[in-house]
């Protein structure tokens, strides 16, 4: 298993894995070729290690609530208590 350094972790490898294969199961389409003969599981696994997904990192508060997100592209999105966005910043 080959965890590139933006997913970061083994456990995070494996939870962006299952909501892969989650998302899989109701449809989405593979982001890699040659698909037709795998299992969702292993169409999941192979599209981490290609760095095929984009995700958003949340940024969370000391309660668990969320404090912003960053994308992707490096941004960073701040979100007050009502969910909307404050500000947009790059790092």
């Amino acid at each position: 298993m080959k965890i590139s350094e933006e997913v970061g972790s083994k456990y995070r490898f494996i939870i962006l894995a299952g909501q892969r294969v989650s998302q899989l199961q109701k449809g989405a389409k593979p982001r890699i070729e040659n698909a037709e003969k795998m299992k969702h599981t292993q169409i999941a696994v192979e599209e981490l290690e290609a760095e095929a997904l984009q995700f958003n990192k949340l940024i969370l508060n000391e309660d668990g609530s969320v404090a912003g997100r960053i994308e992707p592209d490096g941004t960073t999105v701040h979100v007050d208590e009502s969910g909307e966005t404050e500000e947009k910043e790059e790092e």
